[in-house]
């Protein structure tokens, strides 16, 4: 059998009493932080898109994004026409010079 002091005892008992204490006020405090973030998640729910929302956005932005390549595929092939053009004229151009010049020489 073990024989412990009555003044162990006591010190053993009010750290029980304190831990109980310390440990219970963690909970509510914890409890009550959880409630706090519960409310300002409910606050913000009605102002988050649904499935819809963003099938509908993104369908709007795919639709202006064909238009806008499209935009830039006929300028670009505008200008690769108007850039073979003009190669072709100022090779003919520096042909013809060269060929008169050679002539006249």
């Amino acid at each position: 059998m073990v024989l412990i002091e009555m003044g162990t005892l006591r010190k053993v008992d009010s750290r029980i009493t304190r831990f109980k204490v310390h440990v219970e006020g963690k909970h509510k405090h914890d409890d009550m932080r959880l409630h706090e973030r519960m409310t300002a998640a409910e606050a913000v729910l009605p102002a988050l898109a649904t499935k819809e929302d963003l099938a509908k956005e993104i369908g709007a932005v795919r639709a202006e994004m064909h238009q806008g390549f499209t935009a830039v595929h006929k300028e670009l092939h505008a200008l690769t026409w108007r850039l073979v053009c003009t190669m072709v004229t100022v090779g003919t151009a520096l042909v013809a010079a060269t060929h008169f010049i050679l002539k006249s020489g």
